[in-house]
């Protein structure tokens, strides 16, 4: 019998050792399964069929999260996943079970997947299973009792003060390219003032910008739209840059090449400009979590910094939140 037909029918055999032994019965009773299992035959034709259509189910589920306006990278992010998983187990869909899913990150886990990591996978399966139940193309759910992986949650640092000084000082990596250099500095300015993300960032336009209100118009996840403020000092940068710009392209950054700024592009300019300013640790989503941070430090109600930052759920904005410690300290003191 071959390896794919010794896990589909150990995977039988375990949906009912899961309900019905305790953990270390469990590992006797599958190691006799492996024996017993060297007796049977299997026609390939039907576990063939299966898997044809295990493949359409989950292109379904893809078409299903592009109708709920979910994002390519996003969808690409699940297809990813989820295909890693069937690659692993080479179980049709029908007949995956709580076994097989735990085998499987066990052995991301012995890779030296990250407990986060774990989390990540955990989270894309778990959304697919349960929309095959809810679509009824499975009976049983088998995420059902995978509860969630946990990890330690790090603080991460923001930006200092003396950081965004030393950056902004830093923006002349290229000698002699005045444009260049305005550029840089409004798009420290713009990522320092409003915490976008590097995609929101990249895909503005000219257009999306008013000077007056100074407010800007940015599309999020899911093609979301929410607006972002900007002080006088950003508007001023901005105003400076597209003064320096001789075309008519609509983007609101562009390269060398006159074509729109990339995610890419924003990264390798932060890391030319941190390298010449000698700060570490240097990448556009810590400008995210500064204003974050900044923000609730000056007042803000917390609900107010997750529409800003558009975040659906709220536990995501406190992910980016950093708790001053002396300012506790102060609020002690304050109230003892």
């Amino acid at each position: 019998m071959s390896s794919f037909k010794k896990k589909q029918m150990l995977g039988e055999m375990s949906q009912g050792f899961d309900r019905a032994l305790t953990a270390d019965n469990a590992i006797v009773a599958i190691q006799i399964a492996e024996s017993v299992a060297e007796n049977y035959e299997i026609d390939d034709r039907i576990l063939s069929a299966e898997y044809e259509e295990t493949s359409a189910v989950i292109d379904a589920y893809l078409l299903a999260l592009k109708v709920e306006g979910r994002t390519p990278k996003t969808i690409s992010h699940y297809k990813y996943a989820i295909k890693k998983f069937f690659d692993f187990c080479g179980m049709p869909v029908s007949r995956v079970s709580v076994y097989h899913i735990r085998q499987y990150l066990e052995d991301c886990k012995t890779r030296g997947n990250s407990d986060i990591t774990l989390e990540d996978k955990r989270c894309n399966l778990a959304a697919f299973f349960k929309w095959l139940h809810n679509e009824d193309i499975i009976e049983k759910n088998p995420m059902k009792n995978i509860g969630r992986i946990k990890f330690e949650k790090t603080i991460k640092d923001v930006y200092s003060k003396a950081d965004i000084y030393k950056l902004h000082n830093s923006c002349d990596i290229v000698r002699g390219d005045r444009c260049s250099e305005v550029r840089n500095r409004a798009l420290l300015a713009l990522l320092e003032a409003t915490g976008c993300r590097i995609s929101e960032i990249c895909q503005l336009n000219r257009e999306d910008i008013d000077f007056i209100d100074r407010e800007i118009k940015v599309y999020g996840k899911g093609r979301k739209e929410r607006m972002v403020y900007i002080d006088k000092l950003t508007t001023m940068l901005l105003q400076e840059y597209l003064n320096t710009r001789t075309d008519e392209l609509p983007a609101l950054f562009i390269g060398k090449r006159s074509d729109r700024l990339t995610p890419g592009g924003v990264r390798k300019l932060l890391r030319m400009i941190a390298d010449k300013a000698g700060v570490s640790g240097v990448y556009p989503h810590k400008y995210r979590r500064t204003l974050a941070t900044d923000l609730i430090g000056h007042g803000m109600p917390l609900e107010e910094v997750q529409k800003f930052l558009g975040h659906e759920n709220i536990n995501t904005t406190m992910q980016y939140v950093i708790v001053n410690q002396q300012a506790v300290k102060n609020s002690y003191n304050k109230y003892r």
